[in-house]
């Protein structure tokens, strides 16, 4: 097999050519596609990310609601801003971006959150770029301790039954692999720009 080299650029112009194309099937037939965005606290790198986002949703056709809060803003009220996101029938994405204030946790989603997302990214996201049986779990969170995934566990139960087959912590304290009967599971040191800079060994 001969070797192949990858323009990223140009291929990142043809998976947004072809998201413009389906946002625009969607918003002709009634269905605008809308991503909401939450931010808690002052951090420029954050604010950064969340812009370039906001940009790249309105350049392919897709509605951006960004919230903003400072820093005070309680883990409870952050909830609860989720859950009306949740029920807003013209969101389909909600990003909460990280990292947020030290006194919130990122993983408290409940299983309740779990289902409703795994079910938006079915029904609206899968269907804009494609299926996928991995899941991927942000800055350190799990659905899990270290010990193998049972069918004791109500997450993996449900992503299981939704088609994930292999789970990656892409912010772990440690790298590691795990194998299951019916799953694969890993995690490894995150490699982005607040990792390297907090972290540069």
């Amino acid at each position: 097999m001969t070797a192949q080299i990858i323009n990223g650029n140009d291929l990142a112009r043809e998976i947004r050519k072809d998201i413009a194309e389906r946002a625009a099937k969607l918003t002709a037939a009634g269905e605008t596609p809308g991503l909401a965005v939450i931010l808690v606290g002052d951090s420029p790198a954050s604010m950064v990310y969340v812009l370039n986002k906001e940009r790249a949703c309105k350049a392919n056709g897709i509605r951006s609601i960004l919230e903003k809060y400072d820093a005070s803003f309680t883990e409870e009220q952050l909830l609860e801003r989720i859950r009306v996101l949740n029920a807003d029938p013209t969101v389909h994405g909600i990003l909460v971006q990280l990292p947020l204030p030290e006194h919130i946790d990122p993983r408290k989603v409940g299983i309740d959150g779990v289902m409703k997302d795994t079910q938006r990214w079915l029904d609206n996201v899968a269907t804009v770029v494609g299926s996928t049986d991995v899941i991927i779990f942000a800055f350190g969170a799990d659905i899990g301790d270290w010990q193998p995934y049972t069918s004791d566990n109500p997450y993996f139960t449900y992503l299981k039954e939704k088609g994930f087959n292999i789970f990656c912590n892409v912010d772990s304290s440690k790298c590691w692999v795990q194998f299951g009967s019916n799953y694969m599971r890993q995690g490894r040191r995150n490699l982005d720009g607040y990792r390297m800079y907090y972290n540069p060994e």
